[in-house]
């Protein structure tokens, strides 16, 4: 699987925090039971959304700003309670909306797992390494405190986030170029965005093997970090090595893609 490629910018001196919800390609479909006339507009659904949500929403009469067709950026939902949605950006103050179906990407199942974002110099040297929080229900925090931020003497580089899975697969989420610029000026790269959207294969049971389809997995990965570094002249990348015990795969291929800022 292909990492997805964005762009991280730092600001020094500044509390950097950002949600990435990690989701399913599968699409979600949830009839809506009633649409209040209420400034922000709320939505009667039996949604399961975990937290703020991008969602579609399709064929609702009386109210036609809510309709979203699926080449069109998506609306974000905030969870009120298990059966209600409020569209901020949406009033319904005069308006009769009715019907409709609620669409959604389905949140991956990250319970168990693990997550490791670094950072790579322009030489491949290892300058930045944190643990994201990462939610079971879907989406995992990247959050460093305007301390943390102070202390970086880095300026540009490579970001990586991997996630463990807790049957031993190795998901390469999300790379990019890293930038961290001093207080006051403008970032260069387009920063993350809270509400980032990355849409990830269907999920499927674990799968089983061994090592060595990780492994191979690894390999490529590598080769494909070298192939970087020559094309900008910064020389060899680094070497990861793999020890310990064995890793448990499952064949699922996964698909990722971006989406809502």
């Amino acid at each position: 699987m292909q990492p997805a490629s964005i762009p991280l910018s730092i600001v020094q001196g500044a509390t950097l925090r950002e949600s990435i919800r990690v989701m399913q390609s599968t699409f979600e479909y949830r009839p809506i039971a009633a649409i209040s006339a209420t400034a922000p507009v709320l939505l009667t659904v039996a949604h399961e959304l975990p937290k703020d949500w991008p969602v579609w929403i399709q064929n609702v009469q009386g109210l036609p700003e809510l309709n979203r067709a699926f080449n069109q950026a998506q609306l974000l939902a905030s969870v009120i309670d298990a059966d209600t949605l409020e569209i901020n950006a949406i009033s319904g103050v005069g308006r009769k909306g009715a019907g409709g179906m609620l669409i959604y990407h389905p949140p991956v199942d990250l319970t168990g797992a693990t997550a490791v974002l670094q950072v790579l110099d322009e030489k491949g040297a290892k300058v930045l390494e944190v643990a994201p929080e990462v939610h079971a229900a879907g989406w995992i925090d990247i959050n460093l405190t305007a301390t943390e931020t102070s202390a970086l003497t880095w300026r540009k580089g490579t970001w990586l986030l991997n996630a463990l899975m807790p049957n031993g697969e190795v998901l390469s989420l999300f790379t990019g170029p890293a930038e961290v610029v001093p207080p006051g000026t403008s970032p260069k790269l387009s920063a993350i965005s809270s509400g980032f959207v990355y849409t990830f294969g269907t999920q499927g049971p674990a799968g089983s093997g061994d090592s060595a389809e990780l492994l191979a997995l690894i390999a490529a990965q590598q080769q494909q970090i070298d192939e970087i570094f020559a094309l900008v002249g910064g020389g060899e990348s680094p070497v990861f090595v793999l020890s310990g015990e064995d890793f448990v795969m499952s064949g699922e291929n996964f698909v990722v893609s971006s989406g809502v800022h």
